[in-house]
């Protein structure tokens, strides 16, 4: 087990030793991969003249597998999320590209911090998801070319849709107090 070495320890620092103990005593601290493993790979697509750049938290190609980190302080991950996560369709097709063979299995490592568990989800990375994914970066890259980008409809306040500005001065949209 890893232990503070004489130093005085802040909780947080303490909370990440109890998380990396988790961790190994789970027993996935013998993997040996390649960590933080960087991929540019140009999209099948040839309607995205830009590559994919990424990085694949631990790829261990003896297992078949990938890895990936998630540091939180919620219950915001679980099965379903880490099954629907485009990096998982992404970092699938990467590694297969990377190491000639498919992934079987892409598992997320969930440290939690706020109650100090370690909560890991297996799933199976998806040539269609991947597919999907590449569509939606189709249409992005449309709208970037023909400045037409109206948000991905994810969110609501990082990409909304532009406000129309008339040429002659500044306007105020509803959602903006004009006190």
């Amino acid at each position: 087990a890893l232990t503070p070495a004489g130093l005085t320890l802040e909780p947080g620092k303490a909370v990440g030793l109890e998380l990396l103990n988790l961790y190994i005593e789970r027993g996935y601290g013998a993997a040996q991969g390649d960590a933080e493993r960087k991929f540019v790979l140009p999209f099948p697509s040839s309607r995205i003249p830009v590559p994919l750049l990424g990085y694949i938290d631990l790829a261990v190609p003896s297992e078949r597998t990938f890895r990936d980190f998630k540091t939180t302080g919620s219950d915001y991950w679980n099965a379903v999320k880490v099954a629907l996560e485009p990096a998982v369709a992404v970092y699938g097709w990467a590694y297969q590209r990377l190491y000639r063979h498919r992934a079987e299995r892409a598992r997320w490592l969930i440290f939690n911090h706020a109650n100090v568990t370690l909560d890991v989800y297996d799933t199976v990375p998806s040539p269609d998801a991947f597919r999907l994914f590449e569509k939606i970066a189709e249409g992005v890259w449309y709208g970037i070319v023909h400045e037409q980008w109206t948000g991905c409809g994810s969110c609501r306040e990082l990409c909304k849709p532009p406000v129309p500005r008339p040429a002659n001065g500044p306007t105020v949209t509803w959602e903006e107090d004009a006190s």
